[in-house]
């Protein structure tokens, strides 16, 4: 990961500290499988992102009261902008709108570090709702998905669902 996230050590964002995985596995992997388990195509584990952790590609942020974790890394394209990506954002509170505490100073940091955007990737068309109206993003892509073949190339049996 690039030195502006590695500066992050020493940035806090409101409401949130850096933290370090190992410490907070106990209660991050559950909050982690629960998002893996809310998309209908995980490309990956929550084992995926400590490993990303571990090894300075991603960082983790937590409120102190474990109620919400975020998890940040970058984005570089073909082009050499690079992204701020909120990899991962999970909170006990559903619905609670605690974007509001934290995104604007991730904003924030990525302005002053150099980043060309803040991104995200999300299942929800909620939660993309709530960025676009309260926070100005908009919608890159979409990519709509049906599996023919079950989720794992393979035919599964006949479900009666066309």
């Amino acid at each position: 990961m690039s030195e502006e996230l590695e500066s992050t050590q020493e940035e806090n964002f409101t409401g949130l500290t850096i933290c370090n995985i190992k410490d907070e596995w106990g209660w991050v992997r559950p909050g982690l499988q629960e998002i893996y388990d809310a998309d209908p195509d995980p490309k990956q584990c929550p084992e995926d992102v400590y490993a990303d952790c571990r090894y300075g590609l991603a960082k983790l942020f937590c409120m102190d009261n474990k109620e919400l974790f975020v998890v940040l890394s970058e984005h570089k394209e073909a082009d050499n902008l690079l992204h701020l990506v909120v990899w991962m954002c999970w909170a006990a509170d559903k619905g609670s709108r605690k974007m509001s505490v934290w995104l604007p100073d991730v904003e924030k940091y990525a302005k002053d570090n150099g980043y060309t955007s803040v991104m995200c990737e999300t299942v929800h068309l909620g939660i993309a709702e709530y960025a676009i109206k309260d926070y100005g993003y908009f919608i890159d892509t979409i990519v709509l998905k049906k599996f023919v073949r079950g989720k794992d190339g393979k035919e599964e049996a006949e479900s009666g669902n066309n």
